[in-house]
């Protein structure tokens, strides 16, 4: 077994290829979206949260696109 240099960039690309593979891009930023307002107790956990949320949007094309995209998703829905 290879010794990884970065775990969490293989983390995120594992987690990149499964959301590219099975959602939508829009899905994708509905979700980060989401996750990114999520907060607990516990610090860890936010810092684990936050990580994913970003980790997300960056599959879409960073914060800015995923605003674009849910507030398009909004307009669709109302």
């Amino acid at each position: 077994m290879s010794q990884i240099d970065d775990p969490e960039r293989e983390d995120a690309q594992m987690i990149e290829e499964a959301m590219q593979n099975t959602l939508t891009p829009e899905a994708v930023a509905a979700i980060a979206g989401a996750v990114k307002r999520m907060v607990t107790v516990d610090a860890n956990v936010n810092e684990q949260i936050q990580w994913f949320a970003h980790t997300l949007a960056n599959i879409v094309g960073g914060w800015t696109e995923q605003r674009r995209m849910a507030e398009e998703l909004n307009a669709h829905i109302g």
